[in-house]
């Protein structure tokens, strides 16, 4: 997930396909500014992902093919 915002904290990122069911949450390190997220697990189809930092919170679609 490519992010247009900075972020170098440790981010809870939520994952809800797009029923609005909640299908992962964790926290993670964005310190170097890059994480990677195991999304196998998840059917094709589209969902919202939820980055929340101390001080941002950031919305975005993703396409899991």
């Amino acid at each position: 997930v490519g992010s247009e915002m900075c972020i170098r904290d440790r981010v809870t990122v939520t994952l809800f396909d797009m029923a609005g069911k909640l299908i992962y949450k964790n926290k993670l390190s964005f310190l170097s500014g890059v994480t990677t997220i195991d999304v196998s697990f998840l059917k094709s189809g589209f969902y919202l992902i939820r980055l929340d930092s101390k001080s941002n919170t950031y919305y975005t679609k993703i396409v899991k093919r």
